[in-house]
């Protein structure tokens, strides 16, 4: 059963209309989990991260369904946009279990999904006694700078921001996330709070998100 009650969509000023009516397909097409129990107990996290681009080249902060993809297991994702090029830096120590920085191309359509650059890191700490990843997305081709196996410190320069994959314009998509079963969506995602960086719909110093439904 698919529950969705309450939805509330959040934009940016930089994502456009057409590219936030794709969240339907998104979840039409299973691409994100929709199982009852990614609606449970999506409480903020505990644990407190490094911001991963710098505080003052955050052109706009969203959170919380800012984009078509942030629905389902997926809520929690939060979205930094920045420059082309700004540094991204590890939000939490681990180790890279996947990276993927071989893809050139990017657009608002469903077939865009998977062609993303990202860096997944297996976090050093648990959430409810499960592996915690961080997951870094739509960085440049070739503008990854950690390879699989590496660990990584708080706070290491891992990447680029950059505009590959299911996107717009350049930014970089955060997420922390727990396995809630088998598959490779199987996931829902955790609030990730930041140092010295509140994450708000709207952040004093940063354009405003815009709530369009």
């Amino acid at each position: 059963m698919l529950i969705m009650q309450n939805l509330k969509v959040y934009k940016s000023p930089l994502v456009s209309e057409q590219f936030m009516s794709r969240w339907w397909e998104v979840v039409a097409k299973g691409l994100v989990c929709t199982k009852p129990e990614v609606y449970q107990a999506m409480r903020p996290t505990d644990h407190l991260y490094h911001l991963p681009v710098p505080s003052d080249k955050i052109i706009v902060f969203g959170a919380i369904r800012a984009s078509p993809s942030h629905v389902g297991g997926l809520s929690y994702s939060v979205d930094l946009y920045c420059d082309h090029g700004t540094p991204i830096f590890a939000a939490s120590a681990g180790t890279v279990v996947r990276v993927r920085s071989s893809k050139n191309v990017h657009g608002n359509t469903i077939d865009m999904w998977d062609e993303g650059n990202f860096i997944d890191i297996r976090c050093r700490h648990q959430e409810d006694g499960r592996e915690a990843h961080t997951w870094y997305e739509h960085m440049p081709y070739n503008g990854i700078l950690v390879r699989e196996g590496q660990e990584v410190e708080r706070g290491q320069h891992i990447a680029f921001v950059g505009n590959t994959g299911f996107t717009e314009n350049p930014h970089l998509h955060l997420q922390v996330h727990v396995s809630i079963g088998d598959g490779p969506r199987d996931i829902k995602t955790l609030g990730a709070r930041f140092e010295d960086f509140e994450p708000v719909y709207e952040h004093i110093g940063l354009k405003p998100l815009m709530r369009i439904a």
